[in-house]
């Protein structure tokens, strides 16, 4: 399992291979009992829509061409919405009678749904984006052993925490006057999370869960906080300018994202999202100049993960230069490879439960200076490790 997950970090970071989208096993609805009405959630009144999926960029689920990919998408959209439903009812961000509006997908719908607010009477329209679920299975059981060692023994090993596991969950979200269409307030979260555990503890699924939960309550925490402050940071821009907007856009001469930032080097461009990839970001400057940001649940050590990063490259040729550093307070290693004749920057950071991947392949200068500036937001709340 180790060396298999080392192998995957080195490919993720260099985005030589296509992902495939998701798990079919995997439920993406997660527990809502634990969730309570949040204090001062009474100064909203809101109607909320169906939670959309901005993993495609916007508002649409993207169409790979893959029915099975598509298939999981789907679904697991459609678990996100459940348990969001429900979350908001509990949080007291709506009431329970209130309707629930159709997902946007254009900004025609986007004024749709502000009319049927309207309509109903509600001041407000909550909009909640879903960036992401994810999570980094690790464990085993060594119960094949019992027949050997017998049970007492495999009972005690399987009683150590020799297995690991971590989850990723992902929110957004923008809160719109009915009236004016005008953004009032936003608010985004990822939470990670990752630990040792035994064989009896492990449960991926479980963690992952507990941060889509963890991550939607404070972003909702942070809006209602907004509106008992009367809405301090509205921005007066139109809502679906913030509803459809792409997760990974250019702002200025940055390259900005849900939890990381980055300069984006002279002559690379912003590409379009691509689902069938691993990766989450590409700018390229030629057919064989690109940067990649990879972001994935991991469940090591922060300075673990960044130093399997290079694995696959220690010991060999390939390796030019490594070296330890940080990155906005996370443990990182940064260094240089060739990849196919190719020299290839590559910088890891470790993010308790979530791992940022940068690889760019181009001028040294260019490439020193997109990896010089990445740097971690603090939309991202790290729960913490055990391990």
């Amino acid at each position: 399992m180790l060396h298999r997950a080392r192998c995957a970090l080195v490919l993720a970071a260099l985005s030589l291979s296509p992902f495939a989208i998701g798990c079919g096993g995997l439920s993406y609805r997660y527990d809502t009992g634990s969730v309570r009405a949040i204090a001062g959630s009474e100064s909203l009144h809101a109607v909320a829509t169906e939670a959309l999926d901005a993993r495609a960029e916007g508002g649409a689920i993207p169409v790979s061409g893959d029915a099975s990919v598509d298939r999981v998408v789907s679904n697991s959209l459609r678990e996100v919405r459940l348990a969001v439903s429900d979350h908001l009812v509990r949080a007291g961000v709506v009431s329970a009678d209130a309707p629930t509006l159709p997902a946007p997908t254009t900004p025609a719908e986007v004024e749709q749904a502000l009319a049927r607010a309207r309509a109903a009477g509600a001041a407000e329209v909550v909009f909640v984006r879903f960036h992401r679920g994810s999570l980094a299975p690790g464990c085993g059981s060594v119960a094949v052993l019992a027949m050997y060692v017998g049970i007492l023994p495999w009972l005690i090993i399987d009683s150590i925490p020799l297995w690991s596991h971590g989850g990723v969950g992902a929110f957004e979200v923008v809160v719109a006057s009915s009236e004016t269409g005008e953004v009032l307030g936003r608010s985004a979260r990822a939470a990670a999370f990752s630990e040792h555990v035994s064989a009896w503890g492990c449960g991926a699924d479980g963690v992952m869960h507990d941060m889509m939960r963890r991550s939607l309550e404070l972003a909702l925490e942070d809006v209602v906080a907004q509106a008992r402050s009367g809405w301090p940071n509205r921005s007066g821009a139109p809502a679906a300018a913030a509803v459809l907007a792409p997760v990974t856009r250019l702002e200025g001469n940055r390259v900005v994202s849900l939890g990381w930032s980055l300069e984006a080097p002279g002559g690379y461009t912003l590409e379009a999202y691509d689902p069938s990839q691993i990766r989450s970001a590409r700018l390229s400057r030629s057919t064989d100049e690109h940067l990649d940001v990879t972001l994935l649940a991991q469940s090591d050590y922060e300075s673990n993960f960044s130093s399997h990063a290079f694995d696959g490259f220690r010991n060999t040729a390939t390796l030019i230069s490594e070296q330890e550093t940080t990155v906005s307070g996370h443990g990182a290693r940064r260094g240089v490879v060739t990849v196919e004749g190719r020299r290839v920057h590559m910088l890891a950071v470790g993010a308790q439960g979530l791992g940022f991947l940068v690889a760019c392949s181009g001028p040294d200068e260019l490439c020193d200076r997109g990896l010089t500036s990445f740097a971690v937001s603090d939309e991202l709340v790290a729960d913490g490790s055990r391990h």
